[in-house]
């Protein structure tokens, strides 16, 4: 078998889980401490983007209480 790069793959995720893993990425995007080697770093912006297509409440006033109500709802 082998490795075709090219190819998509889907993962999916709960809306708490998305919002908090967006809230992780954008984090580490503002104060450039974002881990890893450039691959993997265009790996994490990636993904960052396609939560943000898919994501509203971070453009939302009420961010702050949305995110931690997924926080809650991930511990519970």
């Amino acid at each position: 078998m082998r490795f075709r790069p090219e190819h998509s793959v889907s993962v999916r995720l709960t809306r708490a889980e998305a919002l908090v893993v967006h809230d992780l990425l954008q984090r580490w995007e503002s104060s450039d401490s974002t881990p890893g080697d450039a691959a993997e770093q265009r790996a994490l912006w990636n993904l960052n983007a396609a939560l943000e297509k898919t994501l509203t409440e971070p453009f939302n006033r009420d961010y702050a209480e949305y995110l931690e109500v997924a926080k809650r709802h991930l511990l519970e």
